[in-house]
């Protein structure tokens, strides 16, 4: 089994983190110090494949070998070829962009994912009203125009500020989310990146006993079928429910947690601390900071 640089290998497959430098010094990235350093395996047959330049488990480094943020903030695991584990971590990504900023590269990437999603928005607002509410209830838009019976939304230029950490992070965060050759292009080293590699044994689901011993601490084991159970048919998967946006303060799927991107009036959301972060609403809601929600109105103003 080849491992990647940033993993040693130790008794038993276990894999242990080296030390991380610096870490303490940007808010939020002590969040994934509950995974303790460690993940036992237990089956001496678990790979990792991570965006980390330096460093896994819960020991983080926020600054990649460049001096710009680390935009490499998570992990896929696999164990008998099954990928179980996939998490990323919000917070001390924003934090780290606000800190150190991301390169001319990076922010192209994320430019080209954020115009993407305005265009997606823009092709919702049928009038010159609902074109200019979008924009308004969107942090990244700068400008709307109504031509023509088509909206355009035009973004704010990154390139120019390339420390806004809330919609950097969150840009990177859905490139995560998707995979493919935007995110590769950051993060080449990602398991997700280097195509399909023999296991050298057939998939299969893991059982409930091992869902709970191989999570992570700090992870919880979140069944993936709809409904309470950890069942063998179903698998799972390792989530910090702390950051997750599909799973935000525990298992969507067992209805513990909420999934953010699904409330009522949002366009974009986040996961921090447990707690759905709203970026921006739906054409005709506005949001509410009282409530943090979206609600129906005939005007939104932008959030900051």
């Amino acid at each position: 089994m080849v491992m990647p640089s940033s993993v040693t290998t130790i008794g038993s497959g276990q894999l242990q983190a080296r030390s991380a430098p610096g870490l303490s010094s940007i808010t939020g990235v002590s969040a994934g110090e509950s995974l303790q350093g460690q993940f036992g395996a237990k089956t001496g047959m678990a790979s990792a494949g991570c965006g980390l330049e330096t460093n896994v488990w819960g020991q983080v480094s926020p600054v990649s070998s460049s001096g710009y943020a680390n935009l490499c903030l998570q992990c896929r695991v696999n164990v008998f070829g099954v990928q179980i584990v996939n998490f990323n971590f919000y917070s001390a990504l924003a934090a780290s962009i606000s800190a150190h900023g991301v390169s001319a590269h990076q922010v192209a990437v994320l430019q080209s994912s954020i115009d993407d999603d305005l265009l997606r928005l823009s092709a919702g607002a049928r009038t010159s009203a609902s074109c200019s509410a979008a924009c308004a209830g969107d942090q990244r838009c700068r400008s709307s125009s109504f031509v023509a019976g088509s909206c355009r939304l035009q973004s704010v230029n990154y390139a120019t500020q390339n420390r806004a950490g809330a919609p950097l992070a969150q840009a990177c965060q859905e490139l995560f989310s998707r995979g493919g050759s935007g995110y590769c292009s950051i993060c080449p080293s990602d398991r997700s990146c280097g195509g399909p590699a023999p296991s050298g044994l057939p998939r299969r689901n893991v059982p409930e006993s091992s869902a709970l011993s191989n999570c992570p601490s700090g992870l919880t084991a979140c069944p993936i079928a709809t409904g309470p159970s950890l069942s063998p048919s179903g698998g799972f998967e390792c989530l910090d429910v702390q950051q997750e946006v599909t799973s935000c303060g525990g298992c969507s799927s067992t209805g513990q947690g909420v999934d953010c991107t699904t409330l009522k009036g949002v366009s974009s959301a986040g996961c921090s601390a447990g707690e759905c972060k709203i970026f921006s609403c739906k054409p005709g809601f506005q949001f509410s900071f009282v409530n943090n929600a979206c609600y129906k109105s005939h005007r939104s103003s932008k959030m900051s």
